[in-house]
């Protein structure tokens, strides 16, 4: 995967405000002792800049433990796809020694009870990689080196990380991915639950963003979408948690992960996710991926080639949260 590194010290990241996560309030000791940070991929077309993440820990060994005694945290555990042991190059013992590495595949969605599974402890706290980045620089005074970008166009293979400073426009990272962005060519910023992207667009916030390019024919077209998806899901080692093998107790087949009801969704909806996650009893997590946009059409239902209820199960979760078609 080619890497670009666009950063420097002096990118100038005043008046962006840095975010932790919500389940982090660092204004106080954390009351969970054990501190998970989820360095997994979001979905395949995320990709984890490790190095950015190692390389201050590597550099500055003893911040691990200045953080682990300021908000009296016990465990530091980072969960790590094992496609990506080659980046991770701690040559500090003593930083090894605060920071208990986890190699997994990848799951998508990484929920807690997947967590918990991964690395045994019930009680913890957890924050994204780039998020305990951020707070390993600030409570160092160090410079951020950038805000690190993911972008991918299938059909051409290409996959590129980088580093860029705020307000850089897509465009300019398209262009420096060399990939040629015309008419032809839609950018997404999620494979599944994408919006489109306009070239003008300009990365603002510090966080981790995903550009996705595809063809804008690729729904219309059976062959390439096949393609594509192949290309998503073929690989054994990305696989689903737990929360995608619920469904209601009369079916004996499980989701097959074929995402026919997520191509043919025509408001690009993904109706096997919330139809899991309303099975798991997850309504906060099922919130996130827009039901009350469901138009109840049915057509996800209609194409399931396990025979899952999905109309039937969104319409319930759209009633639970009080909404309607």
């Amino acid at each position: 995967m080619k890497f670009i590194d666009y950063s420097n010290d002096s990118v100038d990241f005043s008046g962006h405000k840095i975010s932790i996560s919500s389940e982090l309030d660092l204004e106080k000791p954390i009351d969970k002792k054990t501190l998970i940070i989820n360095a997994l991929p979001a979905h395949p077309y995320n990709f984890p800049h490790l190095q950015l993440l190692f390389s201050l820990i590597d550099d500055n060994p003893s911040i691990l433990n200045k953080l682990k005694e300021k908000y009296k945290i016990t465990e530091l555990i980072i969960i790590v796809s094992k496609k990506r042991r080659s980046e991770i190059a701690l040559n500090n013992i003593s930083a090894m020694g605060n920071l208990k590495i986890i190699y997994k595949n990848p799951v998508y969605p990484l929920t807690e009870k997947r967590i918990s599974s991964i690395t045994g402890v019930k009680s913890f706290s957890t924050v994204e990689w780039y998020h305990f980045y951020t707070l390993l620089s600030t409570e160092e005074h160090l410079p951020l080196k950038g805000i690190p970008v993911s972008i991918s166009f299938p059909v051409q293979k290409t996959r590129v990380r980088m580093l860029v400073p705020p307000k850089t426009t897509v465009a300019d990272i398209a262009k420096a991915a060399s990939i040629r962005w015309d008419d032809s060519v839609i950018c997404l910023d999620h494979p599944f639950l994408g919006n489109p992207v306009l070239p003008e667009t300009e990365v603002t916030e510090l966080r981790p963003h995903t550009f996705i390019f595809f063809p804008k024919n690729v729904r219309q077209n059976p062959s390439l979408w096949l393609k594509i998806k192949f290309m998503i899901w073929g690989s054994c080692t990305y696989s689903f948690s737990d929360t995608y093998d619920s469904r209601p107790l009369q079916l004996d087949t499980p989701c097959q992960r074929c995402l026919y009801c997520t191509t043919i969704c025509p408001v690009n909806l993904a109706p096997h996710m919330l139809s899991a996650l309303y099975s798991a009893e997850n309504i906060k997590e099922a919130m996130n991926h827009s039901p009350q946009a469901c138009i109840e059409c049915g057509l996800c239902s209609y194409v399931c080639p396990s025979g899952i209820p999905l109309l039937h199960t969104i319409k319930r979760l759209k009633k639970e949260i009080g909404v309607s078609a």
